[in-house]
């Protein structure tokens, strides 16, 4: 009797393992020494702009900020986390001209983000309360994300993430299709779909 339940209680410890399986994130290569990497966008859909990320590790966290500056439109997003990639907190402001200003904050407890968007000049705001169980990619954290991964053609990912647009949890999936060369850098082709 003792030796059936053993292993029944090893047939659901490895179920649990196997089901749930859990991604690792090297924040290693990330230095004390603010880093400033500036990209420019070539897009159909927007015209030309630049792309701009920063990022530094302390001793317990991390920060990131980025800039996106498109002709009428402008993306300001800053937030913190620990050195294993745990979302602590984010501010972003997007910006489009004549149209829309956009503020969201985000505060990162155990297993509760208090999301809160205010959208100008119509004074709107919706503050919500979000639980969950696994861990969470902050919309600041998308921009270094791809990096902290250890990539292999074929890999998949799929992460809970923050859609900022309505205040909820959407899966973040990526897939790694395949290598190339850019410029004669040696790269990783990513699909990565988000909100």
């Amino acid at each position: 009797m003792l030796v059936l339940t053993i292993i029944a209680n090893l047939m659901v410890v490895g179920n649990n393992i196997s089901a749930q399986e859990i991604t690792t994130f090297n924040t290693k290569w990330i230095s004390a020494r603010p880093e400033v990497l500036t990209y420019k966008v070539i897009n159909k859909k927007w015209s030309e702009g630049i792309y701009q990320v920063s990022l530094f590790k302390s001793d317990e966290t991390i920060e990131v900020f980025t800039n996106i500056m498109l002709p009428n439109f402008m993306k300001l997003v800053w937030g913190q986390m620990s050195t294993d990639m745990v979302a602590m907190q984010s501010i972003s402001k997007i910006i489009i001209e004549n149209q829309i200003i956009l503020d969201t904050k985000c505060i990162y407890s155990d297993s509760t983000l208090i999301i809160t968007t205010q959208m100008g000049p119509y004074n709107n705001m919706k503050e919500d309360e979000l639980s969950f169980e696994n861990h969470i990619i902050d919309f600041s954290q998308i921009a270094i994300l791809l990096r902290t991964l250890s990539l292999k053609v074929g890999d998949q990912y799929s992460l809970n993430s923050v859609n900022p647009q309505k205040n909820n949890l959407n899966p973040l999936t990526i897939t790694v299709l395949g290598k190339e060369t850019v410029q004669d850098i040696n790269c990783f082709k990513v699909e990565l779909n988000t909100f």
